[in-house]
């Protein structure tokens, strides 16, 4: 079973990129980020350079039933919770220059983005790649490309579905998983799938993972 240590690693960052997972309100323009899960991965060894976790986001509007059906995700959890805006320093000094995969990470990208607009503040300067898309070229065939039908199919170590650090934790899993299957250094193989002129949400694939 693929999983990543908890031991933090700091010897060998050639191949550490940035995890990420974002729960939201929904799927929609107005919709906002109220989860953000991250963690610093080192793709060749295997080890985190910093363990999994989230932080609760204060989305500032109401929590829909249908998103607190999906994620369990509550006002009364939220309550008290910060703003995007204000851990939004703590996070870019966290991921730092380093590459940024998520699941779908057109919806990621696009989902903290509008809530950082909706705080006056611009997107960040990241490198986006798809997790989804990579798989598709790593691992071609499988009936699903959604994070948890592919972490069941490879027998991979998961986290709580739809919780940004249950999703971070099986992301890594899986990334992990197709660097071996790869054999190559995540700097040869990350080209194809490069999300970074992204602009749009394709819904239906968004739907597809979140």
């Amino acid at each position: 079973m693929t999983k990543a240590s908890k031991m933090n690693d700091t010897t060998d960052t050639s191949e550490v990129v940035a995890i990420l997972d974002t729960e939201t309100t929904g799927l929609k323009a107005h919709d906002r980020v109220c989860e953000i899960g991250i963690a610093l991965l080192n793709l060749r060894t295997g080890v985190y350079l910093s363990d999994p976790y989230a932080r609760l986001v204060n989305p500032g509007m109401p929590m829909p039933a249908e998103a607190t059906a999906k994620n369990g995700i509550t006002d009364a959890m939220l309550e008290g919770a910060p703003t995007l805006a204000d851990i939004w320093e703590r996070v870019l000094a966290h991921v730092g220059a380093r590459d940024v995969i998520a699941h779908c990470a057109d919806f990621d990208r696009r989902m903290i983005e509008q809530s950082l607009r909706a705080h006056g503040l611009s997107a960040p300067a990241w490198r986006w790649y798809c997790s989804r898309d990579i798989a598709r070229r790593v691992l071609p065939g499988q009936p699903s490309y959604r994070l948890e039908s592919l972490a069941q199919a490879f027998g991979l170590a998961m986290g709580t579905a739809h919780r940004a650090k249950g999703d971070v934790e099986t992301l890594s899993a899986l990334m992990l998983y197709m660097r071996r299957v790869m054999e190559r250094p995540w700097e040869e193989w990350r080209e194809a799938v490069d999300m970074a002129g992204i602009t749009g949400l394709n819904t239906s694939i968004a739907s597809e993972v979140k």
